[in-house]
């Protein structure tokens, strides 16, 4: 499940979704830096390359290409943080440049598992190398892929959410579907928000696995 919550008509958030001839599900969670009408145009040009490179099996190889090819545009200032994953049956590997960490709630432990990868965004150096990590999920695990316009939205104090309290949320939410995890992240920035108008576009996708025959776990 994913939802897009922009400021403007022209957002700087991008998701996307592919589905491999194997079974290999590859989702993008990308944050173009600034706003507006220069931010789209980055993003129209993010949604092409992924179109054409996420059938390969290596995330970081793919980070390298589309940051090549920004590179190559001379944007002139303008970058793509973006988080990739990839899940086939149990198996989830992903990849972060420039994105906020990646939360796994483990339904056996009832943990939450923060995935910090600290790498540049995505169009500043051509031949810098992105690292990838593998984990093998169970059955009812979440996934929980996002842009910081939550972690950062603001109160009227000025006190930013934070990443904590989205972690330590997330293990109350295990039992909703994954649309009702997103509208209560949601909900929960409109309640720290209280009176402050959301200032930057917010971005979810959520992955629960799934239990399928012979204890094995479904794709997502």
């Amino acid at each position: 499940m994913a939802r897009d919550q922009t400021t403007r008509r022209f957002g700087g958030d991008y998701y996307d979704f592919h589905l491999g001839e194997d079974g290999t599900l590859t989702i993008a969670v990308g944050d173009a830096t600034g706003h507006g009408l220069k931010a789209g145009t980055l993003v129209s040009s993010v949604k092409s390359l992924f179109v054409s490179l996420a059938y390969h099996p290596d995330i970081p190889h793919i980070f390298h290409r589309i940051s090549t090819v920004l590179k190559e545009m001379k944007l002139r200032g303008l970058f793509m943080a973006m988080t990739m994953v990839k899940v086939r049956g149990n198996q989830l590997s992903l990849s972060i440049a420039g994105m906020p960490s990646v939360l796994i709630y483990r339904a056996l432990t009832k943990e939450v598992e923060e995935v910090a990868i600290r790498a540049l965004p995505l169009g500043g150096m051509a031949k810098y190398q992105y690292p990838q990590q593998d984990f093998t999920l169970g059955a009812d695990d979440i996934v929980v892929l996002m842009s910081d316009g939550l972690p950062e939205r603001f109160n009227l104090q000025g006190e930013m959410l934070d990443y904590t309290r989205i972690k330590e949320e997330l293990p109350a939410l295990a039992q909703h579907t994954s649309e009702q995890i997103i509208s209560e992240l949601v909900r929960l920035g409109e309640d720290w928000g209280a009176g402050c108008s959301q200032d930057d576009d917010i971005t979810f996708v959520v992955l629960r696995t799934k239990a399928a025959k012979g204890g094995q776990t479904q794709r997502p």
